[in-house]
């Protein structure tokens, strides 16, 4: 169903050079003619020659067939040969790409529920709505507007089978209706959008043809803000040259408390109190040792051998750590 005549599409070309704002097509809408080429009508077409040239590019354009990578197929009703189609997105892709993002629109003519019929698992009628099985239809017609106001419309159709709870079945065969709608009124305009389907010979030996992989780009995805990850930005020079400073008084101040541990180490060790002496040399000689007892004089000194290797090992771990926090300190020079 279409309607307008006298030119291509029903072009109204007393209303087409008023307005002078056919779409470019192909992405897009052109500059503004100069007075010259904005002056000159074509004989043919009694529009201007800037319009002409725009609507014959457009026609090109719409005169081509749609390649495999566009075409889905399913099971025709009974189980008969498969139908060749082209999904509601791609056509809707397809518009925005021939007549641009805002050089056409739809209204929603009609929408008519047809029947609806509710029914149990038994098929006896249920008078709950929500619970049984639901079948019904919907018919729409949709119409398409270009931007200088050429239009075409079509009737689409919706229809589901046992799909539980009326609502859900009516929001189906609406949609369905709606989109079948929308790609019935795109056929209109050309081979492009969906006419071309109806070529069977076509529709043949273009699923013959190989399709391309086309693999997901994640340039090609537009991501939020958050799960973009944004790059947080560097750290200036004085902040680079603060955190260095701060690494070199942490590092000479381990180190110096190293050394003066280190330097208590030796002085307890080469310097041992009577207090500690005195009790161990006296006690065994008292209370222990025996007369003409073997008793070895070496045994009286064990405990402070003990404590003194103790100590030595200790001094050692001290001043291997200090050699480290040495070397740190001599790398962290280097960088500075």
């Amino acid at each position: 169903m279409s309607e307008g005549a006298g030119t291509p599409f029903g072009f109204d070309a007393k209303h087409a050079y008023a307005r002078d704002a056919f779409p470019a097509g192909v992405g897009g809408i052109a500059s503004e003619p100069d007075a010259a080429r904005s002056a000159a009508i074509d004989p043919e077409t009694g529009l201007s020659l800037w319009s002409a040239t725009r609507l014959a590019t457009l026609q090109a354009k719409l005169n081509q067939r749609l390649g495999p990578e566009y075409l889905s197929q399913r099971p025709g009703p009974g189980g008969g040969s498969k139908l060749t189609y082209i999904e509601g997105w791609k056509a809707v892709d397809l518009a925005n790409e021939i007549f641009g993002f805002n050089g056409w629109s739809t209204s929603v003519t009609s929408l008519d529920v047809d029947y609806v019929r509710v029914t149990s698992a038994d098929s006896q009628l249920d008078i709950h709505p929500e619970t049984g099985k639901c079948n019904c239809g919907v018919s729409a017609i949709v119409r398409i507007t270009l931007r200088d106001g050429t239009y075409h419309e079509d009737v689409g159709y919706g229809h589901t089978e046992g799909i539980r709870g009326k609502h859900a079945a009516l929001e189906k065969c609406k949609k369905e209706a709606i989109t079948d709608s929308i790609k019935r009124g795109l056929k209109t305009f050309g081979r492009l959008l969906g006419n071309c389907l109806y070529d069977r010979q076509y529709a043949r030996d273009v699923l013959k043809m190989p399709v391309p992989s086309m693999p997901l780009q994640a340039s090609d995805l537009h991501r939020h803000a958050d799960v973009q990850g944004m790059k947080r930005p560097a750290p200036s020079a004085a902040d680079d040259e603060a955190k260095k400073q701060a690494r070199l008084r942490q590092a000479a101040a381990a180190k110096q408390a190293a050394a003066e541990r280190a330097s208590a180490r030796r002085e307890a060790t080469t310097a041992p109190t009577a207090s500690k002496a005195a009790p161990i040399k006296a006690e065994p000689l008292v209370t222990t040792a025996k007369p003409g007892s073997d008793l070895d004089e070496e045994a009286l000194w064990c405990q402070d051998d003990a404590e003194a290797a103790t100590m030595a090992l200790e001094l050692e771990l001290e001043e291997d750590m200090l050699l480290r926090q040495s070397q740190l300190v001599q790398e962290l020079e280097e960088e500075v």
